[in-house]
């Protein structure tokens, strides 16, 4: 049997994938895939028919052998000993069970979630349009992808989507006591009293199974009401038909806070479905910047389950594209971060651990000055100039080429970095022109939901570069990103005073640059000549009326950089760290 349509969602079961199917009249199909996770050990032979008797004896049924792979720092291909995990539900307990055995062995493709090892092996994506091959028991024996990740202009499925929150009209409606549900689809809300628990689960089942939606979207629906609906379904014994798949129970993990800039992020734990999507508006950072649109442009690129992106950091998504882009081209992915900092003096230190450049700004206020930026410079520099943790300071190439610390980038080889950038790169330009000439404003959101989700992978990519635990970052390869900066912001700098423009303001990818009687044209003009020399495309943010550099609060005699406010031509007032 086949069916036409896309790739919804894979879980693990006993001894393979339960994957699901959308196809193109709507309806939903399951089927099996026998499938077998691998992680990989550098082992001498007489070790590895040990190991295979010690997971047998320990009930952790597994195939031993070998296979050729590829190290990423040196490039070179190493025999790898491959242990094939039988049940993908064991997967991560024999991980854990070898390396207490085996201690001082480095792991490789040891820590990848068994349903995105999955995706990478079978090269498909969320809402990836397929052909698939169906036999008569439900096991799945063929996927044709008609579809690429990168793809711009894909189709997605009309999907169901039905809206949940809780009416009660509480303030704090995360920790309301009572649970009065609205719930939304095909432009109708229906509202369900918490009057009788029993009464509250079966129209809740009702509704479920009367329109049956593809995707649930709720408003702390991790934290709060889906919690509270199951206690209330295991107390009054009312089986919830939320799962599509009633014989797995839901997916959850813990909730956890973080720090990060200066603040503490918490995260609840999540709540997933079999079968469906439930994703939580209130509790995904995707979902409130960019909608369910941007979601599933940042799945299709990782390769992350729909609901797992969703509650995502934007960091987790950049790694897992890294894996599957060394996934496929048959590179060992690292359980954890190898490549420590390179010895440095103390003057190459202070040399090195600089960040972008920075002018300080004229005091006061000035008129028709122009703001040019340049557009994702740093994931830029990272493309063009090939900067990744395996190219800088490689064993193969001596051209000293990166700016002021006179860093080695190989010349033979595509970095890891740059690779997975490009698509991301190219896609959002492409969404941003789409967007400026949108022809409806609802196709105006479409495009701007989907290019600010790609935006804040561009944002993360340069600081999880440099991140201590980013198995694919390397610090050297961070401050190469500072040093190509500093010298783009230069040589623009240099290029505009070439040209009789005055320097009023720079500050790392931007410049606020005075000329009279200049006209839009002109700074048009100089912007196509920075593009042509430094390689980064650079735009005319706008011309000011007039502009506001602000002193000190200590000294009125000293400027700030990075604050100021100021009124362009087309109307729109800009103020950035100024109090209003």
């Amino acid at each position: 049997m086949k069916h036409n349509g896309w790739f919804f969602d894979v879980y693990p079961v006993r001894n393979g994938m339960m994957v699901w199917i959308l196809d193109e009249a709507g309806r939903m199909h399951s089927c099996f895939d026998a499938f077998q996770p691998a992680f990989y050990l550098k082992l001498k032979k007489e070790q590895e028919h040990a190991v295979q008797q010690f997971l047998h004896k320990s009930h952790f049924p597994a195939t031993v052998s070998s296979a050729n792979k590829t190290e990423l720092f040196s490039g070179e291909e190493w025999r790898m000993t491959s242990i094939s995990v039988h049940n993908p539900l064991q997967f991560n307990r024999s991980v854990q069970l070898l390396q207490k055995h085996l201690p001082h062995y480095a792991f490789y493709n040891s820590n990848i979630p068994v349903a995105q090892m999955y995706l990478y092996d079978r090269k498909v994506f969320p809402l990836a349009k397929c052909e698939f091959t169906v036999s008569e028991n439900g096991t799945l024996q063929h996927i044709l992808l008609e579809d690429t990740f990168d793809a711009y202009d894909y189709q997605v499925p009309d999907l169901r989507i039905m809206s949940i929150k809780n009416g009660s009209g509480d303030f704090a409606v995360k920790y309301a006591r009572t649970l009065t549900l609205e719930i939304g689809y095909e432009n109708k809300t229906h509202t369900i009293e918490p009057n009788n628990p029993v009464e509250v689960l079966e129209a809740f089942n009702w509704h479920l199974k009367h329109y049956d939606p593809h995707v649930i979207i709720s408003s702390w629906g991790d934290a709060s009401f889906f919690v509270s609906l199951v206690q209330l379904s295991k107390k009054h014994n009312i089986p919830l038909l939320l799962n599509r798949d009633l014989s797995q129970e839901y997916f959850t993990t813990k909730e956890r806070s973080y720090w990060t800039y200066g603040q503490v992020i918490h995260r609840d734990g999540a709540f997933m479905l079999a079968g469906r999507w439930h994703l939580d508006a209130e509790n995904s950072f995707i979902m409130e910047e960019s909608d369910i649109e941007g979601v599933i442009e940042l799945a299709r690129l990782t390769q992350l389950p729909m609901q797992k992106q969703s509650r995502s950091a934007i960091g987790t998504g950049l790694a897992s594209m890294q894996m599957s882009y060394a996934y496929r081209n048959n590179i060992l992915i690292p359980a954890e971060k190898k490549e420590g900092e390179d010895f440095k003096t103390a003057d190459e230190l202070l040399l090195s651990d600089r960040g972008g450049l920075v002018f300080m700004p004229e005091l006061g206020y000035h008129e028709q000055i122009a703001e040019l930026d340049f557009a994702s410079m740093y994931p830029t520099l990272m493309e063009i100039h090939n900067i990744s943790p395996e190219t800088i300071n490689c064993a193969c190439c001596n051209n000293h080429i990166v700016p002021e610390l006179h860093y080695t980038i190989c010349e033979k080889r595509k970095g890891i970095v740059p690779s997975v950038l490009k698509p991301v790169l190219e896609k959002r330009a492409y969404y941003k022109l789409k967007k400026k000439n949108a022809a409806t404003q609802r196709e105006y959101k479409k495009y701007d939901r989907m290019q600010n989700a790609l935006k804040w992978m561009l944002v993360t990519c340069f600081g999880y570069l440099g991140y201590k635990n980013a198995r694919f970052g390397r610090i050297e390869a961070h401050e190469s990103v500072n040093a190509f900066s500093r010298e783009a912001l230069l040589q623009a700098k240099e290029l505009a005073e070439e040209n009789n423009f005055h320097l009023v303001h720079a500050i790392i990818d931007c410049l606020w640059l005075y000329k009279h009687g200049a006209t839009e044209n002109d700074y048009l003009h100089l912007a196509q000549k920075i593009k042509d020399v430094v390689g980064v495309n650079i735009s005319l943010e706008g011309i000011y009326n007039w502009i506001l550099f602000p002193s000190s609060k200590t000294d009125p005699g000293i400027p700030t950089s990075g604050k100021y406010v100021g009124y362009y031509h087309h109307g729109e007032m800009k103020v950035r760290g100024i109090e209003v």
